[in-house]
Formats: structure tokens, sequence, C-alpha cells
């Protein structure tokens, strides 16, 4: 086997073993299970995982409730246009979640520095001083 072949193949056991460590953790801490029974479990769920999402690549997000934070803003103005990898390294974030942050704080600033041209809460399409 390459040394490629053996070093995603270290990988790959990390992760169901990390898997198996948290799961068996958290049964037995939050539910008071035997850690032997606990351990079964976690086994179990990670061989599904395995089965189901084996041979796939998929992103796991760091951070499911995506909110606009001091860290986000930090990004965005520590961003110049090119530095994508470097911004994700810096902070532990994957490439796709810079873009995410950037996308997010664009927008943002946007909407603070134009405001509402608007205000279509009836339905209405004039600006507010025209009706």
């Amino acid at each position: 086997m390459s040394k490629r072949g053996q070093k995603f193949r270290l990988k790959s056991s990390e992760l169901i073993n990390h898997m198996v460590s948290v799961g068996r953790s958290l049964i037995s801490q939050r539910l008071g299970v035997d850690e032997t029974v606990a351990t079964e479990l976690a086994r179990d769920y990670a061989h599904e995982l395995a089965t189901h999402f084996g041979g796939q690549l998929f992103y796991f997000p760091k951070d499911l409730a995506f909110t606009l934070s001091s860290r986000d803003r930090k990004i965005y103005q520590a961003f110049n246009g090119t530095n994508h990898e470097d911004l994700a390294r810096t902070h532990g974030l994957g490439i796709q979640q810079i873009y995410k942050i950037l996308d997010q704080v664009r927008r943002e600033e946007t909407a603070r520095r134009q405001g509402k041209l608007f205000d279509i809460e009836d339905g209405s399409e004039r600006p507010a001083e025209m009706r």
C-alpha cells in the first residue's frame, strides 16, 4: 500500500475511533448507561454512518447556527481579496465557511450602510414618505 493510502487509512480509522469515543462519553454521561453498553452503542452508530456514507466526501460545518460574531468581522476586515486559505488556516475554518462569512458580513454591512429604501411591510412598494 502506498504512503498516501496508509495516511488515508489512518485518518479514516482516527475519525471512526473519535466518533466511538465521543459517542461513548455522551451516552454514558447523559443517559447514565454503563460504559460497556455505551461503547457498543457508539460502535454500532459509527458502523452505520461508515456503511451509509463510506467513500463519500462531505463537509462538516463547525458552526451550525451561523451568527455574525466579532471573529467574523475580524475575518472580513483582514480579507484582501485573495487570502481565503490564509484566513481559513488562521481561524481553524474551512475555505467554504470563509466564503460564507465574507458573504454574510458583506450583506450585513451593505444593509447597514444603505438602510431600507422602501418600507414594504404593508405590501406597498412606494417609499414611506410618499404614502
